[in-house]
This record gives structure tokens, sequence and C-alpha cells, in this order.
């Protein structure tokens, strides 16, 4: 692939080549700027198929190198980012590659394979959730998006009902009743849907707490979704199940 790699850095510039290089990992870097400016400029006119960028630069971000582009549709893109957990977040739900600084070598080499199998380019309008998403600091994004069998899927968080393990699979539950199926385990979402209204009330379940209808104790523990299904409440989490209501209920 004919790659540019930008980052305001010199030094992470020589790094990164230097470790391409090692990882012969078939990549042609056509070019490596400091200035995105001038990377904008050889982009327009040499077209390369992967751009590895730097988010946080001076005068110029990533992002906003990214909104110059009248092509953007036509780029793979990789961002390095020194970003903490929860701005990572925002790379996860909309399923954006990236590579954490300081940057290893097998982070490099799995972000570089998924970069020459997949077909998937970045949207605007996913530019706009992530500038959004770590401007706040914390991960409010709304949209999912998930690898399927057929390709890739979005949604809003809002529209998942549960998500159910599947052995090495996750079974997602939407509001218009469809199901997908997910090659990502369920601890996978748990991390990911933290903080976002999901509970996780079993091994195999994580549920969107606005979707329940009612908590039974009867019968070990079990809750009724507003689906219809009937979710298990686990030994280990009913103690917590209990005290999630309690702390809801008006007379508690």
């Amino acid at each position: 692939m004919k790659t540019i790699l930008v980052d305001d850095e010199l030094n992470s510039l020589e790094i990164m080549q230097y470790d391409l290089e090692q990882l012969n990992a078939d990549i042609d870097i056509i070019g490596s700027f400091s200035n995105p400016i001038e990377a904008l400029k050889v982009i327009n006119k040499l077209k390369p198929e992967l751009i590895i960028l730097d988010i946080e630069m001076p005068n110029l971000n990533g992002f906003e190198m990214l909104d110059l582009l009248p092509d953007l549709e036509s780029y793979k893109i990789i961002f390095a980012t020194a970003y903490n957990q929860y701005a990572i977040k925002a790379f996860k739900y909309l399923a954006v590659d990236y590579i954490l600084k300081p940057v290893s070598l097998e982070d490099l080499k799995n972000a570089i394979d998924l970069a020459k199998s997949t077909s998937r380019r970045l949207q605007k309008k996913e530019i706009d959730i992530l500038k959004s998403s770590l401007s706040e600091g914390d991960n409010k994004a709304e949209l999912l998006v998930v690898s399927t069998t057929e390709g890739y899927k979005q949604m809003k968080v809002k529209e998942i009902v549960r998500c159910q393990s599947s052995n090495n699979y996750t079974e997602i539950y939407l509001v218009d009743n469809t199901k997908i199926l997910v090659s990502k385990t369920l601890k996978y979402f748990d991390e990911m849907l933290d903080s976002m209204g999901f509970l996780r009330v079993h091994q195999s379940h994580l549920i969107q707490a606005e979707c329940i209808d009612s908590y039974h104790k009867n019968d070990g523990g079990f809750i009724k979704m507003k689906d219809g299904a009937t979710i298990s409440v686990s030994r280990a989490k009913k103690n917590f199940v209990q005290d999630y209501f309690k702390n809801l209920s008006i007379n508690h």
C-alpha cells in the first residue's frame, strides 16, 4: 500500500518509518511529513491508499487536516494517538483504527493487517463524532459500528436492547427486533458500553437498563425486557441487580 505518514514530531516519524520497515509489511512509504499542510498537498497529488496520522498537532490537528481533504473517503486512515482511555472508546465505537503512543510493533502490525484486509473508509460524519467525543474528555458517542460477517453495521447505542454471549461471538438484539452476530466477545461490549446505561446481569447477558420491563425475585431472579425476552440474573449478580432497583425505587 502506498502510505503517507503525518506527525509533527520528527522523532515519532523516524520511529514509525523504522518500525514499518522492520515489519516487512509490504508498505510503500511515499511521504513522511511533520507539516500537515505540506502533507495535504502531497496527498491530493499522489493519492496514497493509507494515511497514518497523528491527532495532536499544533496549528492544524489530524481531524482538521482530514476536513480539508475533498475526497476523504478515498483513503484508509490509521490514527496515532496518546489520548486517554475514555477517548479511546470513541475510536472503538466507530470501528476506527488507531494505535496508541508509544507505538508497539504488535499494535502497528495489527493495524496494518486490518487496513489491508478491510474496504472500510472513514466517513465525514464519523470525524465530527470523534471530534465531539474527544473534546468532551469522555465518550458520549451515540453511534456504534460493528463488524459482521456481511460487512459493517452502524447503529445508535440507544437502539440496542441487549447483548448475549454466543461462545466467542456476541448476538446484539435491537429495538426493531433484528439480531446481529458480531465476532467480538461480550466482555468487549461490556467494556465498550460501560457508563452508557447497560447492566451486566449474567455471564451471558448485557442489557440496556431503559429497556427493562420488570425484575422478578423468584426462580433465582430474572428480568423481563420490553421486547418480551426473559433474562436470567446470575447468583453473583443478584445483589447488584437488587441494589440497582432499590436505588431507583421511591420507597427504598
